[in-house]
């Protein structure tokens, strides 16, 4: 299956991301996915389950489900949200909090330069989208160390331990490429504001 999904995926124009998870390395993100067999396969839209199979199909079947899914409209986001630019700054920061990424995304984006607390907004946008990423499979890199401290950055964000969850993230930043370690500094700011006390 896996060489069916890395040759799609790898085709120009795919739009397509591919995330694979150890299982045994994984048992959370196992858990958390409802996965009782391997393989098993699911597709993202929107932070959304859109579509998933269990086991193996063969090439043509597969181009037929994600055809599928790229022709449908993705999926409309369900986070309500409240017209006050500060309770939707507030709905942001508790989204956060939560590990909630793609709904914070939601409530943190589009602030308009004017409205109170847009610029707090913006630099939290950075963390929420990288939790969005974590859950929907894009950020993972594949490299056991950074991976590592990528669950156990998730672990102290479900535990609510924000503030030990920093340093997963800072030893990761080293472990990066040089073109991805500023990217991962906003993101860090973006943490440590959430935690702060403004």
């Amino acid at each position: 299956m896996t060489p069916v999904l890395e040759r799609i995926a790898s085709e120009k124009d795919s739009g397509i991301i591919l995330a694979k998870v150890n299982t045994r390395a994984n048992p959370q993100t196992v858990v958390k996915n409802s996965v009782r067999s391997t393989p098993t396969v699911k597709i993202y839209h929107n932070g959304k389950v859109v579509e998933s199979f269990v086991g193996g199909r063969l090439e043509h079947q597969v181009r037929n489900i994600i055809s599928k899914v790229k022709e449908s409209d993705p999926p409309v986001p369900s986070v309500k949200l409240s017209s006050d630019p500060k309770q939707r700054f507030a709905q942001g920061k508790s989204h956060l909090k939560k590990g909630r990424g793609f709904e914070a995304t939601i409530a943190l984006r589009d602030f308009k330069p004017s409205e109170p607390m847009a610029d707090q907004a913006a630099a939290l946008l950075p963390l929420a989208q990288f939790l969005w990423d974590l859950d929907d499979g894009d950020r993972w890199t594949g490299k056991r160390k950074i991976d590592d401290l990528y669950h156990a950055f998730l672990d102290d964000v479900d535990d609510r331990q924000l503030t030990r969850s920093i340093e997963h993230l800072q030893t990761a930043q080293t472990l990066l490429p040089k073109a991805d370690q500023a990217g991962m500094a906003k993101v860090i700011a973006g943490l440590e504001l959430l935690i702060s006390k403004k």
